[in-house]
Formats: C-alpha cells, structure tokens, sequence
C-alpha cells in the first residue's frame, strides 16, 4: 500500500531543515530587538548597523516561504544503449540490425573490418573514376582514420571499427551528431537514414520538442515510431559523439 503522498511548500523538509530554518528565524529576530534596544538606549550606531543586518536576513527567511516549488521533473526517453562490437561478427549483426540488408554495402563493411588497406585501394579508384564524388569524402576520412588505426590498434589485429563507423555514416546507415546537434540538425540528418526513407518514418521539426539534446529527440521520436515498430539505438563508444542508428522492435507489430 502506498504512502499518502506529502502536498505543499515544505513537503521535502527533514526536522534537521525545520531546526536550521527556526535557528534563522530566532537570530532574525535577536537582531531586531538588539537594533530595537539599542536605539531606544541611545547607541544609534550599533542600532544601525544590527538593523542593516536584519533586513538581508530577513528577506532570506522569507524566501522559502515565497518562492514557487521546484516543478517534479518528467520522465526521460532515451533511446537504447548498445557498446560498440569488438569484433568483425558482432559488428556486421549490428549493422544488419539497423537496416543493412543490402549485400553489396554487407560486403563492404566486411573488407573494411578485415581488410583496411585493401578496402581503401578500391575506394580510392573508384574516387578517382567518380571525380569529385561522394566517394572522394569517404576515402579522405577513411584514410585520416587509418592513419590513427595504424598507430593504436593494427599491430593488435584489431577490426577497423572506427573507420567502418565512417562507411555506415557515408552509406546512411547511422547519423553522427556533435553533443551540441540541435534539433535542425538532427531532423535534417534523420531524415537521409535508409530505414527512416524505406519506411516512411516521420520525423520533423514539428513533432520534436524546441529546446532538448539527442537523446531526448530520440526518445520522443521512439514514442512516436513504436506502433510502426522502430526504435533508434545509440551506439556508444565513449565519447561525446552521439551514433545513432535505427532497429526495428524485437516482437513489435506494425500497425
């Protein structure tokens, strides 16, 4: 059975919070007759100055009794929270989660877990060919990422995972955002993801709260999308960078 729920200015207060408020209290007052008695005596400096102390002692004991209760706090959508794969298998499960059914872009992911070097010499002539193409901005980035993969993990025969995170960006798999992404920029970037094209998602600046951060945006958008049975999903690899993919929900049912 549940407790009677406390109503009121001071529904919080402990009785250590009511003794420290009587405390203020008695002292406001001792100033007030100290500055009282001392005027009616003559002493007018010593008067003053306690009664200089009274008034912004006053107003502090005021204050709790004026001020507006802090308002209770709703609750927090976040989307759910998946650590980044460690290996090659993982990694492909995921991006299969999120919507990469396409076995070329498969394919591709593959090569670029396993086979950096390899994957970026293809990338690079298809540049080349393409001039000036989509594919010349992922071979730059994919190639300043391998720079640092070089130094940090290749030696360990670790997968490329930070340069395929490039390549779903680059394929519309995920949307990156900054920490700071505010919301046209995360509707403009949304809205270019595979899964939310392929299957009509909404998403607008209409149907989003006007002051929030990622996480909350997508918290709203899952409230939205759950009778179409979609989710997003945040891939974490901890930083403050925000990867955010889309899932269709495990059970869930299109309506």
């Amino acid at each position: 059975m549940k407790g009677k729920q406390k109503k009121g200015q001071f529904a919080d207060w402990k009785l250590q919070d009511w003794c420290i408020y009587a405390g203020f209290i008695l002292l406001c007052f001792s100033f007030l007759y100290g500055a009282w008695h001392f005027i009616k005596t003559g002493r007018y400096l010593h008067g003053f100055l306690l009664a200089i102390c009274f008034v912004p002692l006053f107003l502090f004991c005021l204050f709790p009794i004026f001020s507006k209760p802090i308002p209770e706090r709703k609750n927090k959508y976040t989307p759910l929270r998946l650590p980044l794969p460690e290996t090659k298998e993982d990694f492909l499960e995921l991006a299969k989660s999120i919507g990469t059914s396409d076995k070329n872009i498969l394919e591709e992911i593959s090569e670029c877990l396993a086979e950096p070097e390899h994957f970026l010499e293809t990338i690079e002539k298809i540049a080349k060919e393409a001039g000036g193409s989509e594919a010349e901005g992922l071979y730059e980035d994919l190639s300043a990422e391998y720079e640092e993969y070089k130094d940090y993990a290749k030696s360990a025969n670790e997968p490329f995972l930070y340069g395929t995170l490039i390549l779903l960006d680059y394929r519309r798999m995920i949307a990156r955002f900054d920490w700071k992404a505010d919301r046209e920029t995360f509707v403009f970037l949304m809205k270019k993801l595979r899964v939310v094209k392929a299957n009509g998602l909404p998403v607008g600046e209409d149907i989003l709260s006007e002051s929030g951060d990622v996480e909350q945006f997508c918290g709203q958008l899952d409230k939205l999308w759950e009778k179409a049975g979609y989710h997003t999903v945040l891939i974490d690899t901890d930083s403050d960078e925000y990867i955010i993919g889309v899932q269709e929900n495990l059970g869930g049912s299109k309506a």
